[in-house]
């Protein structure tokens, strides 16, 4: 069915002769809308009425259809209602002959069109105003009228040198008679149907069609509405078997109808009788179905319903005041899309049935004399002899499946649901409905996935997901994740599927236990495909491999030659492998305690592995990942011989062949060496925090052995969800007190910028032997910098004074350099010192600027060393100092507990006198 049927009518105008400026005349009218313009040549015909019998008894009368299928395209686009004759007034001639001319041409076309009753204007073209007086004019123009057999009233004078204007009086004439005319065909038309009895239903619907079409041309909004009602009401009582073809006529017209209907009510701004009135038309005919081969067709008729009251509410301004998130476009897009859906699987099923061998390359659908038809009438003719002589009456329904099924074949119906499914997305995005959008974005996924495009359908599964799984919505999300891991397959994405994979195993998904099994033994086949990790993998596959020296063979494979390339990652943020780790409570600890101290350079991992994977699988390797400074923990199976850990010269060998059930957990306590505290950052030093990251689990498919090819092993990264019972998730290790200290000698502020000074350190080692001794130079805090340009810098705040920094970093911004004896390295070695000796180091500084704050530059001295037993100590002292530009000052340094700089001394200048 065309788009005309659907759209308002419009009064159409011919213009005949002096086809050189149709096109000016047509491009220059205004108000273009209410009037339709087209070009036709002087001597051509237009359409001629057939020639119709007339029907005397209508009782034994049985209609052929109900409304022919070019019935509007003909009143639309080929017969108009007015014609424009043109002719091109000739200065030079005079008024009888060029008036005998304009007759002559009149009466040609009529006689050519003498079956058409045409409502003609003539238009006299002049390229300059008249001479003549006005009066003279006018009646030139009148015996001109009565010579052609026309009212003076169809008379029109378009002067090129006053075009607008012209232009502008042509369309009110030819609106005006295009309304007259279509005035006198609508009560030619009642007068038919008021000699057609009301039994007759298939007529009334035509003759009340085309009366309401007529009323809607010349802008008779009511009564337009009226008489489509009118053919609505007459189409519904029409009684047919909803299982025949015949349904399909009937519903093709009903949608003509209704659509009118609908539109005039919206533009009458009734949205509500216009959403009653379709909520009405679709209860009714949903159950029309048709022949049940014919399936889709009724749900593609369904779907041009919604598409169509879709397409009405969006362009009308009343019906988009009255939008909401429920009650808008995007519901009726929606529902266009889910009956197209089952359009598609419908004709899939219908045309594997049939077999698309069995259709004919030259089988295509005849154009029928009337709507809604799929047979000619001679084909319906025959029919219906064929059912009445030889008992052959449903060789019509076989013609008529074939032809639709070879028109649904040539049907791209995947472009069209996503088309529908992206207005109603779009629809549902301005109105903010947020559910919704989700919802058809779902479809959106599922159909690119089903037309052969899984890389876009990916994409939405992966953004629907994370909405779902943020919400725990986990039942629509156990769909998502089945379509989601169909794509990853589809795309050869191992890690993906593997991810979707352990997420449906997860105890939230409420999996059937043959659907977990099922998934289980797939991703454990997946272990033997080889795909590239993600860039953030590298971190986690070097502890797997192994990089510090000697490979680990596991099961005949060297995790060590295996290619990163040959191993990805997968993040096992389910319930599969519950991973629990900690540190074991002391015997004098305190329940309340939120963490375990370690005071001894090792300490105690219990480690507590849970599987609720739903098939048996043996690791090959496990490495524990620590926070804090702690290497990582490798596990190996029994069978591996000892010693083959490079990581650690302990062995590490307590789980047994590292065999897992489903429900089974294994436990094991294992000893790790502890780092030595953090550096310290205020003056008594801080403790250094321990913790458990992730657990890395690598595994194979039960059934390989040291025989079979080598297979890409499946690595887990499992968070470590909770320490065992009677452990503490963080380990403490708190800084030695130290029994060194460190002394500044003869110190004396300021400094002279420009000059080096000397910093003379002692470091008394006390009770405590100092061996592997380091001396850090650090700064404490940002002071203010004076440049050379300025005597006095702006104030600047100060940073935080635990925030400490070596002085290799910030020195050079800030203009202070430290040389001493082995350099000028921010650290310095120190020899071995023995309990109760002393040390002396000697630093020279120099500053580019002058430092003139009141607190000065505080610079913090740190001494790491190890004590006599083997503990990692830390001492440190802190001073500040100044720098002025002064010739005669002296370097003086302030210890930290000492006043601030005096008073006689001014900031950024020489002491006063």
């Amino acid at each position: 069915m065309a788009d005309n049927w659907l759209h308002p009518p419009v009064p159409l105008v011919a213009l005949v002769g002096m086809s050189e400026i149709h096109t000016a005349i047509i491009g220059n009218m205004p108000k273009i809308k209410r009037l339709r313009l087209i070009s036709h040549q002087l001597y051509d015909e237009l359409p001629k009425p057939k020639q119709k019998t007339e029907i005397k008894d209508w009782d034994a009368h049985v209609p052929s259809g109900i409304l022919k299928s070019n019935w509007v395209e003909k009143h639309m686009t080929q017969l108009p209602a007015v014609v424009c004759l043109l002719h091109e007034w000739d200065e030079n001639k005079d008024w009888h002959s060029q008036t005998v001319s304009v007759a002559s041409a009149v009466n040609n076309f009529r006689a050519r069109n003498s079956l058409r009753n045409f409502e003609v204007i003539i238009l006299i073209v002049r390229h300059r105003n008249a001479v003549e007086d006005e009066r003279e004019l006018e009646e030139k123009h009148r015996q001109m009228c009565k010579d052609a057999g026309i009212p003076s009233r169809n008379f029109m004078l378009l002067t090129t040198t006053d075009l607008k204007a012209s232009l502008k009086r042509l369309e009110e004439c030819l609106h005006a008679a295009a309304t007259r005319k279509y005035r006198e065909m609508y009560k030619r038309v009642k007068k038919l149907k008021d000699r057609v009895p009301r039994g007759i239903k298939r007529v009334q619907v035509r003759y009340h069609f085309k009366m309401g079409f007529y009323a809607e041309l010349y802008s008779d909004q009511y009564l337009a509405l009226s008489h489509y009602s009118s053919a609505y009401n007459y189409l519904g009582q029409i009684r047919i078997d909803r299982g025949s073809e015949d349904v399909i006529e009937l519903k093709v017209v009903a949608q003509v109808i209704v659509f009118k209907i609908i539109y005039l009510l919206l533009h009458m701004n009734k949205v509500v009788d216009a959403l009653t009135q379709f909520r009405h038309h679709i209860n009714f005919y949903r159950h029309h179905r048709g022949l049940p081969s014919l399936l889709f067709h009724h749900h593609a008729w369904m779907s041009r319903q919604y598409r169509t009251f879709g397409e009405f509410w969006e362009e009308a301004p009343s019906a988009q005041r009255q939008s909401s998130k429920t009650q808008n476009s995007g519901y009726f897009y929606q529902a266009a899309a889910e009956h197209a859906i089952i359009r598609k699987n419908s004709a899939l099923t219908a045309l594997e049935a049939t077999g698309m061998g069995k259709l004919r390359p030259s089988t295509s659908m005849p154009k029928t004399e009337y709507l809604g038809q799929l047979l000619t009438l001679a084909e319906r003719t025959y029919g219906a002899h064929a059912s009445a002589g030889s008992g052959t009456g449903h060789l019509h329904h076989h013609v008529v499946v074939q032809r639709v099924l070879a028109l649904e074949a040539k049907q791209d119906h995947s472009e069209g649901v996503l088309v529908l499914l992206t207005r109603a997305y779009e629809n549902f995005k301005r109105q903010r409905c947020s559910r919704m959008i989700l919802h058809v974005a779902s479809h959106m996924a599922k159909e690119y996935l089903s037309s052969g495009n899984p890389n876009m359908a990916n994409k939405f599964f992966d953004r629907i997901a994370r909405t779902y799984r943020k919400e725990k919505w986990n039942v629509v999300l156990r769909d998502i994740l089945t379509k989601a891991l169909q794509c990853a397959r589809a795309l050869n994405r191992s890690s993906n599927a593997a991810s979707y994979t352990l997420e449906l195993l997860s105890a939230q998904m409420s999996s059937s236990p043959s659907e977990r099994k099922r998934l289980g033994k797939d991703l454990l086949e997946a272990g033997a495909i080889n795909q590239p990790p993600p860039p953030e993998a590298n971190m986690l596959v070097r502890p797997l491999l192994n990089s510090k020296g000697s490979g680990i063979a596991v099961a005949g494979l060297d995790l060590e030659a295996l290619p990163e390339t040959a191993v990805f990652i997968v993040p096992a943020e389910s319930d599969i492998f519950i991973c629990k780790g900690g540190f074991p409570n002391r015997p004098d600890q305190d329940e309340k305690e939120a963490c375990v101290t370690v005071t001894d350079s090792k300490a105690i991992v219990k480690l507590q592995i849970t599987s609720k994977f739903p098939v048996e699988v043996a690791f090959a390797k496990i490495v524990v990942v620590f926070e804090g400074g702690v290497l990582p923990l490798s596990i190996l199976p029994q069978s591996l011989q000892a010693g083959a850990n490079p990581e650690f010269k302990q062995e590490i060998l307590r789980f047994q062949d590292l065999w897992f059930k489903e429900g089974e957990t294994e436990s094991v306590e294992l000893e790790i060496p502890m780092p030595p505290p953090e550096d310290c950052k205020l003056k008594e030093g801080r403790a250094k925090n321990v913790e458990i990251s992730h657990i890395l689990l690598a595994f194979f498919p039960p059934e390989s052995d040291e025989k079979s090819e080598v297979q890409t092993p499946i690595v887990l990264k499992c968070p470590c969800a909770s320490a065992p019972p009677g452990c503490k998730s963080t380990a403490v290790i708190p800084p030695v007190k130290s029994n060194a200290t460190i002394h500044f000698v003869n110190y004396q502020p300021p400094g002279i910028v420009g000059e080096r000074i000397p910093l003379n350190l002692r470091i008394d080692a006390g009770k405590d032997t100092l061996k592997d001794a380091k001396l850090k130079l650090q700064i404490a805090g940002a002071p203010q910098v004076v440049s050379s340009a300025s005597p006095v810098a702006p104030t600047t705040p100060l940073s935080p004074r635990n925030i400490i920094q070596r002085l290799d970093n910030v020195g050079p911004m800030l203009g202070i350099t430290a040389t001493h004896s082995e350099g000028s390295s921010s650290e310095i070695k120190l020899p071995e010192v023995k309990a109760g000796d002393s040390h002396n180091v000697t630093i020279w500084l120099s500053a580019r600027d002058a430092i003139t704050q009141a607190k000065g530059l505080e610079i913090v001295t740190c001494v790491q060393y190890t004590n006599q037993d083997d503990r990692v100590v830390l001492c440190d002292s802190r001073a500040n100092i100044w720098f002025v530009r002064a010739l005669t000052a002296a370097v003086r340094i302030f210890p930290i507990a000492t006043p601030k700089i005096p008073k006689n001394l001014a900031p950024g200048g020489s002491p006063r006198v």
